[in-house]
């Protein structure tokens, strides 16, 4: 849980000021690309204002990254145990129903701050200037509770394929490379080349008594008998 959120709060962060001008060219015509809103949006805002919203997309990362990699390590441990088998060895599939209920889970409880974010990002200064708390306190109060989950279904629609996806994806990928590490694994291939002393299959810097034994285990024919080898 910890990792999944703190996977989510870094790459949020890193990436945000891209966040907030893809939402900012979505939304009105006044830019001419990523370059200029962003230059834009300093010249107008400062450099404070390519981080407008951060605060709440932040809040909404980290439960949903937390929930959606932990939901699905959980639904995978308890896949593994109904079907019986190894967790290692989940297939792709349901990897992949389960990586698309994570996805569901936390996008549900993580959706209303999304929302807060893509509406302060898209209001800039102003909406910063309300806080995060207050700003929805308003939305609430004019618009309904309903309103913080606006646009849930289409955001589904696009979140449901890509975590099945993706989730499918590292399952395989995390497969096929423990069992490349298992199949380089040095102690391993010591253990598989060491193979039992075998009478029956002596070279030929044997020991001659024990060849002829051996030969004559092989034809069924006593070692007092002429054996049918040479030495």
């Amino acid at each position: 849980l910890t990792a999944g959120a703190l996977a989510g709060a870094t790459s949020c962060v890193a990436l945000y000021p891209l966040e907030l001008a893809r939402s900012r060219l979505t939304t009105t015509g006044s830019y001419n690309g990523i370059l200029d809103c962003l230059r834009k949006i300093k010249q107008a805002e400062g450099v404070k204002g390519l981080y407008t919203g951060l605060k709440p997309s932040v809040m909404g990362i980290l439960p949903e990254a937390a929930i959606a990699y932990g939901c699905f390590d959980l639904l995978k441990q308890g896949y593994a145990r109904m079907a019986g088998i190894p967790e290692k060895e989940v297939g792709a599939m349901p990897a992949m129903v389960c990586g698309m209920i994570s996805a569901f889970t936390g996008q549900l409880v993580a959706y209303p701050l999304e929302v807060l974010a893509r509406r302060m990002q898209v209001g800039g200064a102003v909406q910063k200037s309300a806080g995060v708390i207050p700003f929805a306190a308003r939305i609430v109060r004019q618009e309904g509770l309903g309103s913080l989950y606006c646009g849930i279904v289409p955001a589904s629609v696009k979140v449901l394929p890509m975590a099945a996806i993706s989730f499918a994806t590292y399952e395989m990928v995390s497969t096929l490379l423990g069992s490349q590490a298992e199949a380089m694994d040095p102690e391993k291939v010591d253990t598989e080349q060491e193979v039992p002393e075998d009478d029956s299959k002596l070279s030929s810097t044997a020991h001659p008594a024990r060849l002829v034994a051996a030969c004559a285990r092989e034809t069924g024919v006593e070692r007092s008998s002429n054996p049918p080898c040479a030495v």
